[in-house]
């Protein structure tokens, strides 16, 4: 498991300016889940759900950011 962390990190690394491409990528795959679903989500699902895991996402990036930088 940790030589899979290192490869991914090594990866990480080589495409840093490039990663700010895959938010298109993200957003499209966020678009075609709303579209998919049967019906409209209800407040918990269409609002908080997506701020929790944006605010989960804001921390993992602030650590990993600390962690590549030496910070």
């Amino acid at each position: 498991m940790l030589r899979i962390a290192n490869a991914l990190h090594a990866c990480l690394l080589a495409e840093l300016r490039r990663l700010v491409l895959w938010l298109p990528v993200g957003m499209a795959l966020g678009s075609a889940g709303y579209f998919a679903l049967p019906y409209e989500p209800d407040f918990i699902g269409g609002a908080l759900l997506p701020l929790l895991l944006s605010l989960c996402a804001a921390g993992a990036a602030w650590r990993w950011w600390g962690y590549v930088w030496g910070a």
